[in-house]
């Protein structure tokens, strides 16, 4: 059983034009068992469908670094579960990535998945992100976390100018962008503002990429 559906998450992943390695396929294999096992007592994800599982949470991560050219250091703002940020270090493992997530059980859960992936160069910033962070980053990504002038201002302080907000957005995201536009028109311009759908299913996404001034 785990055999075939292992091999139904390279199809569906194959399907979807996201192409990996066996050496990154075992990691997320393992990531999958792992969310499995923890998914009640963390409460990661309300998706237990295989199928949507595989396609609006690890697709939905990995299709990202197809539509945009990441930089690194990258900091993952709300990571969560790790998404997106274990996903991409899945796809980038010599890459420096931070976790930023505050709720004491996702930290657990992270913590868990670095040991049993043996990630390495990936830190965990158990707090919130606000002004005092201070490390520097070339990137900030963060998935359908809170509004996007919310996040710009708890990213003065770490984010390098030339560097980008990366923003993995639902597709009603036209008023947080205005929103963004009254505020941050001094700091930060738009390089990228994409509507795309998650293959196979038609969920509608959209990417907004902006880029510090």
């Amino acid at each position: 059983m785990q055999h075939q559906r292992k091999y139904k998450m390279v199809q569906l992943l194959e399907k979807c034009a996201i192409k990996i390695n066996n050496t990154q396929l075992n990691t997320l294999w393992k990531y999958h068992n792992l969310i499995q096992k923890r998914n009640q007592e963390f409460g990661l994800s309300g998706i237990k469908d295989f199928n949507e599982i595989i396609l609006k949470h690890y697709v939905d991560c990995f299709i990202v670094q197809k539509l945009i050219t990441i930089p690194f250091p990258l900091l993952d703002v709300g990571s969560g579960a790790g998404f997106p940020g274990i996903l991409l270090k899945i796809f980038f493992p010599d890459e420096k990535i931070i976790l930023a997530e505050s709720r004491r059980q996702r930290v657990q859960f992270l913590k868990e998945s670095l040991d049993v992936l043996h990630l390495t160069n990936t830190y965990i910033f158990p707090k919130k992100i606000n002004h005092n962070f201070k490390t520097r980053v070339k990137a900030v990504i963060t998935r359908a976390l809170e509004p996007i002038s919310n996040t710009l201002s708890r990213i003065s302080s770490c984010l390098e100018i030339g560097g980008l907000a990366i923003f993995m957005k639902g597709p009603s995201v036209d008023k947080e962008i205005k929103n963004f536009k009254k505020s941050f028109c001094n700091e930060y311009g738009i390089v990228k503002n994409h509507a795309y759908a998650l293959p196979l299913i038609n969920h509608q996404r959209r990417l907004v990429v902006l880029q510090r001034k």
